[in-house]
């Protein structure tokens, strides 16, 4: 049997609970919440001293620590759709905007919400290096091994998602005996997220809210039963200490992970590798598409033509027979431009993938009738994407769009360039 130590720290708590568990049975071993002194000098020590007492009395083998929400910044970021290992290079110069100190001093997680056609859109969650090593070093000056650090309330919203079903919708309040933390959820995905204080106005809160986040309003933990009967509420029973324990034992979206790349252990995880494989058999099926498509306009722009050739040899001076040349030819002409417009999208992207630099990658294409091309992307010398352009027969007028953004031996460029022949 082993043993997972959840622990919260939230404004004056520190939540525990240790969970033991086997190939079947899970139980709990310990469940404690301290209260935290008001000193901030005396709170490390207190915390370390918490923590050598856990290891002395329970030996766990592992610890997922929960921090509150008020330690995060978090906001939603808009940008063209791309997968999950570009996003996350792409975030570091989106944060920049966002953060007031440089990201090098955070650490940051992300889930992506649901969004329209094209675009990617990411709940974003950063923290301060500082803060999250504070935790480290002091569990693992008591001897104990942290495997994960994750947000509070993301955790308990993945227990109340669990125990509500799919496609909750509304809002998500937790209350802890020194303050509340709200969710505003649609389709079960996190869209807000705030925290105030125990002294704050909390049925007002929830009435602004669920306005703008319809559907039920669930709770878990210290709310007075008059607010949730007000709202026609639906209670939880689940600490937060015990939801970090378990998201050790379960994968999903919801647990972001600020834990240190030094403290990361080592391992083959397969996840990313089954998401990469369903990433390029949708790739290599949307090609076969495409081609397939292509060879059918192809086809049936040549019956076209070998109708009218036909019909033309019939129909001298027959004006029924001239009629139907006429319609024969506008269908011609529809499929000709059709498929000229299409060649223009699929030079382009076909040049591109050849000329590019091996260590250049796009995030963006466009290209529109007239033949007009921007892209946007990363490399590491964005000089070698211009020299690269410059000297393919296939592009015209390759220009900057946008500043260059250079980060940890990266560049960020944008550029419009014409396909020549249009």
């Amino acid at each position: 049997m082993r043993r997972i130590l959840g622990v919260s720290l939230g404004r004056d708590l520190l939540g525990a609970e240790i969970i033991e568990y086997g190939l079947v049975a899970k139980k709990t071993v310990k469940s404690e919440n301290l209260v935290l002194p008001e000193a901030e000098e005396e709170r490390d020590l207190f915390i370390a001293g918490a923590f050598e007492k856990w290891n002395k009395e329970h030996a766990p083998d592992v610890a997922v620590i929960g921090l509150p929400l008020q330690r995060f910044s978090h906001q939603v970021v808009d940008m063209p759709a791309m997968k999950r290992s570009d996003v996350k290079k792409a975030l570091l110069f989106e944060l920049e905007k966002h953060l007031p100190l440089p990201v090098d001093e955070y650490l940051f997680d992300f889930f992506i919400l649901p969004g329209e056609p094209g675009r990617t859109k990411v709940l974003v969650l950063s923290v301060k290096k500082e803060v999250v090593r504070r935790m480290t070093d002091m569990a693992a000056a008591a001897g104990i091994a942290v495997t994960s650090v994750r947000c509070n309330t993301l955790s308990a919203l993945r227990s109340m998602l669990d125990a509500a079903g799919k496609n909750v919708n509304g809002l998500f309040v937790i209350g802890a005996g020194d303050g509340y933390e709200i969710s505003g959820i649609k389709d079960s995905s996190p869209l807000y997220l705030k925290s105030f204080a125990k002294n704050a106005d909390l049925a007002r809160e929830i009435e602004r809210l669920v306005v703008l986040y319809p559907g039920g309003v669930y709770f878990m933990g210290d709310v007075d039963a008059a607010t949730v009967e007000r709202f026609r509420g639906r209670k939880f029973a689940f600490p937060v200490p015990r939801a970090l324990a378990l998201s050790a034992l379960r994968k999903n979206s919801l647990n972001l992970d600020f834990l240190p790349e030094d403290l990361t252990r080592t391992g083959a995880d397969p996840y990313p590798y089954l998401i990469g494989g369903l990433a390029a058999a949708s790739l290599a099926i949307f090609l076969l598409t495409g081609i397939t498509v292509y060879y059918k306009q192809w086809s049936a722009l040549k019956a076209v033509e070998a109708k009218g050739g036909a019909i033309r040899a019939r129909a001298a001076g027959v004006l029924a027979e001239r009629k139907k040349l006429d319609a024969l030819r506008n269908n011609r002409d529809a499929l000709r431009d059709f498929l000229g417009k299409s060649n223009v999208a699929i030079k382009a992207m076909s040049e591109l993938s050849e000329v590019l630099p091996k260590d250049s990658w796009l995030i963006n294409i466009a290209v529109d009738d007239k033949g007009k091309v921007e892209i946007e992307g990363f490399t590491r010398k964005t000089s070698s994407v211009i020299a690269a352009l410059e000297k393919s027969k296939a592009f015209k007028n390759v220009a900057f769009s946008a500043p260059i953004l250079a980060r940890d031996g990266e560049e960020r460029f944008a550029l419009t360039m014409e396909v020549e022949g249009r």
